[in-house]
């Protein structure tokens, strides 16, 4: 498979360093999700216990905390921990809730797709392909399928068009759009040469529905990306970062302003969180670039005032969900990943 813009420098440091696979086993369905309220600790919702892991560094210890819940919205995200099975996740005002749906072993990319919906992309049959499944864990079908596979879906503001990352065991095939019933599927962005390392990927509608923020993959054996903008229609694409801030998981802000994305400078960590003004211009860091842990995949709540990403610190054998104000102030731990686990590409929706 050739590289993809999700398996980023960025994303492959913390995974790496948080020794979690992206595999899973079928989870059984349920009619809801499992709910651990708030206010309570569970074997899921609490830390790690303090103590000194393999390299000596002390883990630290973090209660899930109703003052730390997001007081609207919800956070949805992948848990996956090695030797364990994957699970889908969300956090909101009312606690922390396991999504029990039948995945299958490897899932990720998930987004909300309304109030009752997700979409994500999943594997079957050695094939990733864009599934939709209800917010109870009911209902999984399979929305974009074929030959090719896809990856890290995005749906218009108004849900009727779903844009994705398409590729082969050949080519990156490049960004692709859909109806969101999967019928109408057409390619916005040109495939790329048989065998070459670049490609398009992790494409984003803008608020209005009228752009797509994307990722630029120049060399994926180098971690080289760009992060690019185009019209919806795939017209008047051009670039708005050099390929060594090696971007990816681009996200708008909820006023169409700005464009937050994962970086790691000429493909080196440790990764950060950068943000750019969506017409233009210098990027800006979004969290401190002296931190010494690695920051990635985040994105914006829905009344663009805060981020949520994922954290880690070299020595940890696990990953955190951070939220940090948007002027990249008042930086906190919302979650605290299990031994050997992470939390992937959070999603903040209504």
């Amino acid at each position: 498979m050739v590289s993809r813009a999700h398996v980023s420098v960025a994303t492959a440091l913390l995974t790496a360093c948080c020794g979690c696979s992206t595999s899973s086993s079928d989870s059984a369905s349920s009619s809801a999700a499992a709910v651990v309220p708030a206010a309570t600790t569970s074997s899921v919702v609490a830390t790690t216990s303090a103590g000194v892991t393999t390299s000596g560094v002390v883990a630290p210890t973090i209660t899930f905390s109703p003052a730390l819940v997001p007081v609207s919205g919800r956070i949805l995200f992948t848990i996956e921990q090695r030797s364990k099975p994957a699970q889908l996740a969300f956090i909101d005002a009312s606690g922390f809730h396991i999504i029990n749906a039948p995945l299958g072993d490897v899932f990720g990319g998930a987004v909300w797709d309304g109030a009752d919906n997700i979409v994500l992309d999943r594997e079957e049959s050695g094939l990733h392909h864009i599934f939709r499944v209800g917010v109870d864990g009911t209902g999984l079908v399979e929305v974009i399928g074929g030959d090719d596979q896809q990856d890290l879906p995005s749906l218009s503001p108004d849900r009727s068009l779903l844009v994705y990352g398409d590729f082969s065991t050949q080519q990156d095939l490049g960004v692709h759009e859909a109806n969101s019933d999967g019928s109408n599927v057409k390619a916005l962005t040109e495939a790329s040469p048989i065998g070459s390392k670049t490609g398009n990927d992790g494409p984003e509608f803008s608020p209005d529905g009228k752009s797509i923020a994307y990722v630029h993959i120049v060399d994926g054996d180098k971690g080289l990306a760009e992060l690019w903008v185009m019209r919806a229609d795939g017209t008047g694409a051009h670039r708005l970062t050099d390929a060594s801030s090696n971007a990816s998981h681009p996200h708008w802000s909820p006023d169409g302003a700005r464009i937050l994305y994962s970086e790691t400078e000429d493909g080196a960590g440790p990764a950060a969180l950068g943000v750019i003004d969506a017409v233009g211009g210098s990027p800006r860091p979004m969290t401190d670039p002296g931190d010494p842990g690695a920051s990635a995949e985040g994105t914006w709540s829905p009344d663009g005032t805060q981020i949520v990403f994922r954290y880690y610190l070299k020595g940890w054998d696990h990953n955190e969900l951070r939220i940090v104000n948007a002027d990249g102030t008042g930086m906190r731990t919302l979650w605290v990943g299990p031994p050997l686990g992470s939390a992937e590409t959070p999603d903040w929706s209504t």
